[in-house]
């Protein structure tokens, strides 16, 4: 994860490839004070980030940050997916943790209101979220884990048969 920051003016980042190719761009709207991207490395290599403006003459203070993930996938909730009693839609992940690791999940969707479900390696759930009333494209948690060992994250829809295109992040 590569984000920038700045009070000053609205950010703006793009990744390049070894090669000089295009990896992402962040998708932030133009009044956003970060910019931010997460992807994972396709190839061993010098990368190059290029830390601009959104706007032109636009200068000032910036810091950019880089956070090791330790989830990042891009997936979608459709018919044929594993489902609820209630019809909801999911999709879970493993991920491995250290005791005492404080995570932070996120799951973003432009098609359905995202639920998060966190969960041990017995299948006890830890903790859930269904995102807040002004903010209904994302859900996100911030735990301290107990223990260390395998847990699992569940990206589903609120609504029973919602479907869609998401993103997850753990860091």
């Amino acid at each position: 994860m590569i984000r920038m920051d700045s009070k000053a003016f609205a950010p703006f980042l793009m990744l390049l490839g070894p090669d000089g190719k295009k990896i992402a761009i962040d998708e932030n709207t133009p009044n956003d004070d970060y910019a931010a991207i997460a992807q994972q490395l396709p190839a061993n290599g010098t990368y190059r980030l290029i830390a601009n403006s959104r706007a032109e003459k636009q200068k000032g203070a910036y810091t950019v940050s880089v956070t090791p993930l330790i989830l990042l996938r891009h997936g979608e909730l459709a018919t044929g997916n594993r489902k609820l009693k209630n019809g909801a839609l999911y999709q879970d992940y493993d991920f491995q943790a250290k005791a005492n690791q404080t995570i932070k999940i996120v799951t973003y969707s432009p098609d359905f209101a995202p639920y998060l479900v966190l969960l041990n390696a017995d299948g006890k759930v830890i903790d859930e979220s269904r995102g807040s009333a002004h903010d209904k494209d994302s859900a996100s948690l911030w735990i301290t884990l107990p223990r260390a060992g395998s847990y699992k994250v569940a990206v589903m829809t609120q609504k029973p048969g919602a479907e869609g295109k998401y993103s997850l992040m753990v860091q």
